[in-house]
């Protein structure tokens, strides 16, 4: 059999759908056959939930708004009563493989012909039958031919695993791959391991409660995968622990969540809510636990609101001002310089202003001039206002009066003021002499000037600007820096309707993210409860 189509045979059976979904369906059908229980509801439950991610789909091509996550997860409204394990994260491209719902069976079914006699199908689903089939082929034929799998194939038997209820060999298939990985070699590049390679077995372990395998998957995950974290992989380990594990693994799980993300989403959240509830969490609290010494007795779940400085009344405390490590802070730094010089039209001229930042700055507060100045002006008549960016400037001098403040403005924007307004050009000219000022040059994009002044700034940087920052998100190697980092690091602003005043909104005293605050008291931020958090706390 070909390579090209061992890959086609496996994608037909597994990547035209949602394969997750359809491990966890045969996870409840194996559970269901084995309670005796009957399993034909089920089919209906899949059903409620493909329905509910299409509509979903629709609504998503209907609207480009909102985040990037909930663009890609499954709208768990109207799926109330379904089994908790059907409802999952999973993505826009979702449907259902039932084997009655397989159109192509007949031509798979000529195409791998050796597929066991029906009679010998009684014990499974003829998918089941027919991935065994196909899994068994691809093996044979690559062994015979002394050809290496690539990561693709590997994926591909890891879902196979998956859905056959077979967890630690999906495991297996992700090992081996990342063994094969560090040999290196000429296919080294086909084998480099994704986050992907390695959910199949965490959603068995997920569903199965084995915690401490789950754990495995992810610090291996952290070792060898160059992608971040998402919500989708830290919800099923926190739904391993849910459903089997201990106070300790939830806690390391959500100290590691903190620095990952900055809200998480109602799914995920009663994820730990479920944990809370158990005895497990009981556990932790009574005599011989990790937290006995507190000398309470049980855990409370509640939603708060902090105040505008981020004291929490059922806490009795004060989220806390997070922000990226020096570690990260060097990485932020390197792929923002990195990405700028690669779309740089002229060579060099990025590498210019890095060397010219060193010697002027750092400097505290960065103004996105071509914003100041287009914003608000998306209307017929609406043109670019050069005069709103002294109006933002002078605000932020009032406000910070010892701030170091830097203008970030494109040439072309800078002659333009020079021929139509030139009492602001000599103010300008005035600013540039003492360094507040930098003209971005032609062929070069405005936006990673600013930025990378913010972040080379660290800590101690803002920026004000209304710019979504959408193209910087989709292109950073690391979102996780650009998402504490808009957080943290943003000031925000609205114009007067004469465009003659500016109001400020700096960010929160308080950093969005999971925090453990005094005596275990835990808050987790919503993103789908606007302001609100979960308070979970022993009492």
């Amino acid at each position: 059999m070909e390579e090209g189509t061992c890959s086609a045979l496996l994608n037909l059976c597994l990547g035209k759908w949602q394969w997750e979904l359809h491990q966890r369906h045969q996870h409840l059908l194996r559970e269901y056959t084995a309670a005796g229980r009957d399993a034909a509801p089920l089919a209906e439950a899949a059903a409620k939930v493909v329905a509910a991610a299409l509509h979903q789909k629709e609504q998503q091509q209907a609207t480009a708004a909102g985040s990037t996550l909930g663009r890609m997860a499954l709208d768990t409204g109207g799926l109330e009563g379904l089994p908790p394990q059907m409802v999952c994260h999973v993505e826009k491209h979702v449907e259902l493989l039932l084997a009655e719902k397989l159109k192509d069976e007949a031509w798979l079914n000529s195409l791998v012909g050796d597929m066991p006699p029906k009679g010998q199908q009684q014990q499974s689903s003829s998918l089941l039958a027919l991935l065994d089939c196909v899994v068994s082929l691809v093996l044979g034929d690559w062994k015979a031919a002394g050809k290496q799998l690539d990561e693709q194939l590997y994926l591909q038997l890891a879902r196979v695993a998956g859905i056959q209820g077979d967890p630690d060999k999906a495991f297996d298939y992700a090992k081996q791959l990342v063994a094969t990985w560090k040999q290196g070699g000429p296919k080294a590049a086909k084998l480099v391991p994704r986050l992907r390679d390695f959910q199949p077995a965490l959603v068995g372990y997920a569903l199965t409660g084995q915690a401490h395998k789950a754990q495995e998957v992810v610090d291996m995950m952290l070792e060898v995968c160059s992608q971040d974290l998402t919500e989708a992989e830290f919800a099923l380990w926190l739904e391993a622990i849910a459903n089997g594990g201990s106070y300790e693994q939830l806690s390391k799980a959500l100290q590691l969540l903190s620095g990952e993300l900055n809200e998480l989403r109602n799914p995920t959240l009663s994820l730990v809510e479920q944990f809370f509830r158990s005895e497990r969490a009981a556990a932790a609290l009574a005599a011989g636990g990790p937290l006995a010494s507190l000398g309470k007795l049980t855990w409370q779940q509640v939603w708060v609101m902090p105040s505008e400085d981020g004291f929490i009344q059922e806490a009795g405390a004060r989220l806390q001002l997070t922000d990226l490590s020096g570690e990260d802070w060097d990485a932020f730094a390197q792929q923002v310089r990195s990405l700028a010089e690669q779309q740089e039209k002229h060579t060099g001229k990025f590498a210019g202003f890095c060397s010219w930042l060193d010697r002027k700055g750092p400097y505290n507060v960065m103004i996105d001039g071509a914003n100041v100045a287009l914003w608000g002006e998306n209307y017929d008549g609406g043109i670019f206002r050069p005069e709103k960016i002294k109006v933002a400037y002078d605000a932020v001098r009032e406000q910070h009066a010892d701030a170091k403040i830097l203008l970030v403005l494109h040439a072309g924007r800078h002659h333009s003021i020079r021929q139509h307004n030139p009492e602001l050009f000599d103010w300008l000219e005035g600013l540039q002499k003492q360094g507040g000022y930098y003209v971005t040059p032609g062929g070069s994009n405005d936006d990673w000037y600013w930025m990378y002044a913010t972040v080379h700034a660290r800590e101690n940087g803002l920026l004000m600007s209304n710019d979504l920052l959408r193209d910087h998100v989709w292109n950073l190697l690391r979102p996780k820096h650009m998402l504490k980092w808009t957080q943290r690091h943003i000031v925000r602003y609205s114009f007067n309707y004469e465009k003659t005043e500016i109001r400020l909104q700096h960010p929160l005293p308080y950093t969005p993210c999971v925090q453990q605050l005094v005596d275990d008291v835990w808050l987790l931020p919503s993103a789908d409860r606007e302001g609100q958090w979960l308070c979970c706390k022993p009492v």
